[in-house]
Protein backbone atom coordinates (compact mmCIF):
# COMPACT_ATOMS: atom_id res chain seq x y z
CA UNK A 1 0.00 0.00 0.00
CA UNK A 2 1.59 3.61 -0.79
CA UNK A 3 2.11 6.13 1.99
CA UNK A 4 0.08 9.20 2.11
CA UNK A 5 0.67 12.18 3.92
CA UNK A 6 -1.68 15.40 3.86
CA UNK A 7 -0.54 18.32 6.35
CA UNK A 8 -2.65 21.16 6.89
CA UNK A 9 -1.81 24.32 9.26
CA UNK A 10 1.01 21.83 10.82
CA UNK A 11 -1.51 19.04 11.93
CA UNK A 12 -0.83 15.79 9.32
CA UNK A 13 -2.60 13.17 8.39
CA UNK A 14 -0.65 9.93 7.81
CA UNK A 15 -0.05 6.23 8.65
CA UNK A 16 1.36 5.78 12.03
CA UNK A 17 -0.45 9.24 13.91
CA UNK A 18 -4.15 9.90 15.36
CA UNK A 19 -4.76 10.94 12.15
CA UNK A 20 -5.29 7.54 9.94
CA UNK A 21 -6.07 7.74 6.15
CA UNK A 22 -10.07 5.88 5.55
CA UNK A 23 -10.58 3.74 2.49
CA UNK A 24 -11.44 4.56 0.13
CA UNK A 25 -8.72 7.11 0.12
CA UNK A 26 -8.89 10.89 -1.49
CA UNK A 27 -11.11 11.93 -3.81
CA UNK A 28 -10.00 14.77 -6.44
CA UNK A 29 -6.62 13.88 -7.68
CA UNK A 30 -7.47 12.96 -11.10
CA UNK A 31 -8.63 15.47 -13.56
CA UNK A 32 -10.63 18.68 -12.18
CA UNK A 33 -14.28 19.60 -13.72
CA UNK A 34 -13.15 21.84 -16.94
CA UNK A 35 -14.87 25.36 -17.46
CA UNK A 36 -16.25 25.45 -20.77
CA UNK A 37 -16.82 28.55 -23.13
CA UNK A 38 -18.78 26.91 -26.03
CA UNK A 39 -21.19 29.08 -28.49
CA UNK A 40 -23.87 28.19 -30.11
CA UNK A 41 -23.63 28.80 -33.74
CA UNK A 42 -27.13 30.45 -34.38
CA UNK A 43 -29.22 28.89 -36.89
CA UNK A 44 -26.59 26.36 -37.86
CA UNK A 45 -26.61 23.18 -35.68
CA UNK A 46 -24.29 22.45 -33.06
CA UNK A 47 -21.64 24.70 -30.77
CA UNK A 48 -18.18 26.66 -31.76
CA UNK A 49 -15.61 25.35 -29.16
CA UNK A 50 -14.51 27.97 -27.06
CA UNK A 51 -11.82 27.77 -24.27
CA UNK A 52 -11.22 24.86 -22.38
CA UNK A 53 -9.44 25.15 -19.08
CA UNK A 54 -9.53 23.36 -15.39
CA UNK A 55 -11.54 24.75 -12.55
CA UNK A 56 -10.90 24.43 -8.88
CA UNK A 57 -9.74 20.90 -7.44
CA UNK A 58 -12.32 19.55 -4.64
CA UNK A 59 -9.72 17.30 -2.60
CA UNK A 60 -11.49 14.76 0.11
CA UNK A 61 -9.67 13.45 2.65
CA UNK A 62 -11.32 10.25 4.78
CA UNK A 63 -9.79 10.25 8.06
CA UNK A 64 -10.02 8.22 11.06
CA UNK A 65 -9.31 9.55 14.70
CA UNK A 66 -7.93 7.21 17.28
CA UNK A 67 -7.92 7.85 20.36
CA UNK A 68 -4.62 6.78 22.59
CA UNK A 69 -5.47 3.29 23.90
CA UNK A 70 -9.29 3.64 22.82
CA UNK A 71 -10.02 6.88 25.25
CA UNK A 72 -13.13 8.82 24.28
CA UNK A 73 -11.79 11.75 25.76
CA UNK A 74 -8.69 11.53 23.91
CA UNK A 75 -10.20 10.82 20.82
CA UNK A 76 -12.74 13.62 20.92
CA UNK A 77 -9.55 16.25 21.70
CA UNK A 78 -7.76 14.98 18.79
CA UNK A 79 -10.78 15.70 16.93
CA UNK A 80 -10.95 19.21 17.93
CA UNK A 81 -7.35 19.90 17.01
CA UNK A 82 -8.22 17.91 13.34
CA UNK A 83 -11.03 20.13 13.00
CA UNK A 84 -9.16 23.45 14.37
CA UNK A 85 -6.71 22.67 11.68
CA UNK A 86 -9.58 22.55 8.66
CA UNK A 87 -11.33 25.70 9.87
CA UNK A 88 -11.97 28.56 7.09
CA UNK A 89 -9.51 31.05 6.06
CA UNK A 90 -9.64 34.70 4.88
CA UNK A 91 -6.46 33.59 3.29
CA UNK A 92 -5.33 30.86 0.61
CA UNK A 93 -3.30 28.27 2.73
CA UNK A 94 -1.36 25.25 1.67
CA UNK A 95 -2.10 21.55 1.85
CA UNK A 96 1.15 19.19 1.65
CA UNK A 97 0.35 16.13 0.60
CA UNK A 98 3.36 13.49 0.38
CA UNK A 99 2.69 10.04 -1.75
CA UNK A 100 5.29 7.80 -2.85
CA UNK A 101 8.07 10.15 -2.10
CA UNK A 102 6.82 13.13 -4.08
CA UNK A 103 5.75 16.12 -2.35
CA UNK A 104 2.59 18.42 -3.93
CA UNK A 105 1.48 21.00 -2.68
CA UNK A 106 -2.03 22.83 -3.59
CA UNK A 107 -3.36 26.19 -2.51
CA UNK A 108 -6.38 27.48 -1.71
CA UNK A 109 -8.77 27.11 1.46
CA UNK A 110 -10.16 24.05 3.61
CA UNK A 111 -13.74 23.69 3.33
CA UNK A 112 -14.66 21.30 6.08
CA UNK A 113 -14.28 19.07 8.47
CA UNK A 114 -17.28 16.81 8.72
CA UNK A 115 -17.40 14.45 11.90
CA UNK A 116 -18.72 11.03 13.03
CA UNK A 117 -19.02 10.19 16.41
CA UNK A 118 -21.09 7.57 16.30
CA UNK A 119 -17.76 5.06 17.57
CA UNK A 120 -16.19 7.72 19.85
CA UNK A 121 -17.47 5.86 22.76
CA UNK A 122 -14.93 2.84 21.61
CA UNK A 123 -11.92 6.27 21.20
CA UNK A 124 -12.65 6.19 17.34
CA UNK A 125 -14.05 9.41 15.24
CA UNK A 126 -14.42 9.65 11.59
CA UNK A 127 -14.42 12.75 9.81
CA UNK A 128 -14.31 13.99 5.84
CA UNK A 129 -11.83 16.49 5.20
CA UNK A 130 -12.28 19.17 1.95
CA UNK A 131 -9.81 20.97 0.54
CA UNK A 132 -10.43 23.37 -2.86
CA UNK A 133 -7.37 24.08 -4.29
CA UNK A 134 -8.31 27.52 -6.14
CA UNK A 135 -5.50 26.65 -8.80
CA UNK A 136 -6.00 23.15 -9.90
CA UNK A 137 -2.11 22.30 -10.85
CA UNK A 138 0.24 21.33 -7.46
CA UNK A 139 3.50 23.17 -6.72
CA UNK A 140 6.48 20.46 -7.52
CA UNK A 141 4.24 18.32 -9.56
CA UNK A 142 5.32 17.32 -12.89
CA UNK A 143 2.37 18.44 -14.83
CA UNK A 144 2.44 20.58 -17.80
CA UNK A 145 0.27 23.70 -18.46
CA UNK A 146 0.25 24.49 -21.98
CA UNK A 147 0.62 28.01 -22.87
CA UNK A 148 -1.65 29.13 -25.91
Amino acid sequence: MTAWSFTLRSLAVQTGTAYELEAPGPGGLGNPPARTQDQERGQFAGDVGGDDVFQRRVITIPVAVLGAAGDPDDCRTKLRALQTAWRPSDVDLDLTMVVAGETLTYSGRPRGCEADVELLGQGVCRAFLTFEALTPYAAGSSESVPVP
